[in-house]
């Protein structure tokens, strides 16, 4: 390979990562701090007025549960879980919108080594060129 053929294909790649960064991350969030919300119920929901969310059944470790996000005019909702002081990996779930607001996914808790079950759900509505984030404080089984 020449080296301008090099140069050529390192800036293609570094092209492909900028644009996948762009789509993946969220550009630009309306609120300074997320806004938090508690939940002593996830399955029979939590929420404020502009999002609300419940699960079909109680979360527990490693068992698929389904998630479902009720918010008006929003063009992509994800949704990814963390402890307080502790980050889970990559978890990082896309919603499928089912039309009329209402988003839904399966997801999964990962494992806490240390056997924790207080999550801390993040949720990430995005509306145009801005998002909203959402903390949903809740336990799993």
């Amino acid at each position: 390979m020449t080296q301008r053929n090099a140069v050529i294909a390192a800036g293609i790649v570094l092209l492909l990562g900028v644009v996948a960064g762009f789509l993946y991350f969220p550009r630009n969030t309306e609120n300074a701090e997320p806004l938090q919300i508690d939940c002593s119920d996830i399955v029979q929901g939590c929420g404020t007025g502009a999002l609300n969310i419940r699960a079909d059944r109680p979360p527990g470790i490693m068992r698929p549960f389904e998630l479902r996000v009720q918010t008006e005019n929003a063009e992509a909702v994800h949704v990814s879980f963390a402890m307080q002081g502790m980050e889970m990996g990559l978890n990082r779930y896309r919603m499928l919108s089912q039309g009329k607001g209402e988003w839904i996914a399966e997801v999964t808790l990962p494992v806490c080594a240390r056997g924790r079950i207080d999550w801390l759900m993040q949720v990430e509505v995005r509306r145009g060129q801005a998002s909203n984030v959402y903390v949903l404080g809740f336990t799993s089984e």
